[in-house]
């Protein structure tokens, strides 16, 4: 992987004056073997890993799953002195890492929906502009009629101000 891949292509043209490349390599159980055996303690992380993935896919809490994987690993020699001197800061490390991806989770919603209603937005104004009824344009984009309504308003208040304008133009 290159660095200069993670930034903006405005002038393609130009070529960076330094260059940073990264190997990326797949440290989840299963993967490359040869490293695994090779660094025991990222054998074991991975494994500790897959180990909670697993509980959570299988309808597990958060909290229950890190304790159970804890418990397990430590009995099972998996990262058992680390894991046991250090309980509390993997349980704090690993809930701030899952509510972080909870709350990325949840952005990318949050801007699908404002995307979607957006559309519907755009949607609603073109059928506004050719003398649809509120409640049919609802009902098209799928919208509740008090939205669409609101919509509507905007729409006549800047057209209105639009042909003020207009004619303030040709006035002048």
């Amino acid at each position: 992987m290159k660095l200069s891949n993670a930034f903006s292509t405005l002038h393609p043209e130009l070529e960076p004056c330094m260059e940073f490349k990264a190997v990326m390599v797949n440290i989840n159980r299963g993967h490359n073997k040869s490293l695994m055996e090779q660094c025991s303690a990222l054998r074991e992380y991975a494994e500790f890993v897959a180990r909670i993935r697993e509980w959570m896919e299988a309808g597990a809490d958060l909290l229950e799953a890190i304790g159970e994987v804890i418990d397990s690993c430590i009995r099972d020699g998996i990262l058992a002195e680390f894991l046991s001197s250090h309980r509390a800061e993997v349980f704090e490390v690993l809930l701030t890492e899952y509510d972080e991806q909870r709350h990325i989770a949840s952005e990318k919603e949050s801007s699908r929906e404002e995307g979607l209603r957006d559309g519907h937005r755009e949607a609603a104004i073109n059928l506004f502009e050719r003398d649809l009824c509120i409640e049919d344009i609802a009902v098209i984009c799928k919208e509740d009629a008090s939205l669409v309504a609101e919509w509507h308003e905007e729409w006549e208040w800047k057209k209105s101000g639009e042909s003020e304008t207009a004619m303030s133009f040709s006035l002048n």
